[in-house]
């Protein structure tokens, strides 16, 4: 989804004559890339939730959301003992892999090797320690919401959250770790054909903030938004936001020709955004080796903005290299300024392609119902 972004090139300017001179805006953008990714790494890494999980579960490999959620999911370290104490003791009690939440509820205290029960509650709770050197229980998961549904995908019967409501908190620290799950309206989640209609998340892994909406007016539009913020400063960190439009409702096999259009924004900070708008089905139509022109009229609009204001463009061009046996050209993603100079894309924005491995929303939307369940 991110590359989806990226890959936006515009067929106008670069910002017009009122634009900011070019050394003042690449200074920006790789200022604001590099940020980006250095705070990105830091927060997973040296956050509150991300020295609880690597206490837990092991040394963290990689720096990113991904890699939390496959190690957590992994069930690697102290934490697998407790983990598989909950399946063998039947605290969770599940049916056909579906969480019975009624009958999971009540208080637990991990103790050595095993849960014992401390006494009956409306939610299902776990007092744990947080380090495998200690033995006090200086940790509480607690789930005090959860309900389901059943939907119909592929002739098969499955049920997805409609509602979570899920945290950890450790003493001293607060709550590190939360998930709220629902519908956009503060209602529950609502699916349609095992589509997801009006799901709205957001997850906590401190001090990163996580959210994520989707809405399907219609069969054929889907508004996607994603926001990471520090929850302690409230600062952006990064935003992408999408509207999809489609040319059939048909999901089973949806393809790039299947997409009519997408627009929205990928905010890198608060001061820098870039604005795009593609012609995915007139992408998709152009053949294996378009030239960067055909490419650049499909394109409605790729604009690099600075606290709003048009700085720069994205085009597909061709830039000069050097191979080590000499100059070639080649085609790629270029940053085209006000002035008509340009810089390939890479040299502007390197650090951010990295972001996109640190932030990997597939995996830890894959990944959320491992977590829950184990």
């Amino acid at each position: 989804m991110f590359a989806g972004a990226l890959v936006a090139c515009d067929s106008g300017g670069g910002g017009g004559s009122d634009a900011p001179p070019p050394d003042e805006v690449r200074n920006t953008l790789q200022t604001a890339s590099t940020d980006l990714s250095t705070n990105i790494n830091a927060d997973l890494m040296n956050g509150a939730f991300g020295s609880f999980a690597q206490s837990l579960f092991g040394d963290l490999q990689g720096g990113t959301t991904s890699a939390i959620a496959e190690m957590i999911s992994k069930k690697n370290g102290h934490g697998e003992l407790m983990i598989d104490a909950l399946d063998q003791q039947d605290i969770l009690v599940t049916s056909d892999g579906r969480l019975e939440y009624d009958a999971s509820t009540g208080e637990y205290n991990w103790d050595t090797d095993q849960w014992v029960s401390s006494g009956s509650s409306g939610d299902v709770i776990l007092n744990f320690p947080s380090e495998s050197q200690t033995s006090e229980n200086n940790a509480t998961f607690t789930l005090a919401e959860y309900s389901d549904t059943e939907v119909t995908m592929d002739g098969d019967s499955e049920y997805l959250p409609t509602q979570i409501d899920a945290s950890i908190d450790t003493d001293g620290q607060g709550t590190i770790f939360s998930v709220d799950l629902g519908g956009t309206d503060s209602g529950p989640a609502t699916y349609q054909l095992g589509q997801m209609v009006d799901v709205g998340v957001e997850i906590l892994t401190a001090p990163l903030l996580h959210s994520f909406e989707l809405m399907s007016p219609s069969a054929t539009q889907f508004n996607f938004s994603f926001g990471l913020d520090n929850n302690e400063t409230g600062n952006l960190v990064m935003g992408l936001s999408a509207d999809v439009a489609l040319n059939n409702d048909d999901y089973s096999d949806i393809e790039a020709e299947d997409v009519d259009e997408v627009s929205g924004n990928l905010d890198l900070s608060s001061e820098v955004s870039i604005a795009y708008a593609l012609d995915i089905d007139g992408l998709a139509a152009l053949g294996e080796d378009p030239s960067p022109q055909a490419i650049n009229n499909e394109i409605e609009n790729a604009s690099i903005l600075l606290n709003g204001e048009e700085a720069a463009t994205l085009e597909y061009g061709t830039t000069t290299v050097n191979t080590g046996d000499g100059e070639t050209e080649v085609e790629t993603l270029l940053v085209v300024y006000g002035d008509g100079s340009e810089d390939p894309f890479v040299e502007v924005f390197g650090p951010l392609l990295g972001v996109a491995g640190n932030v990997d929303l597939n995996s830890m939307t894959e990944s959320l119902p491992k977590i829950i369940q184990q």
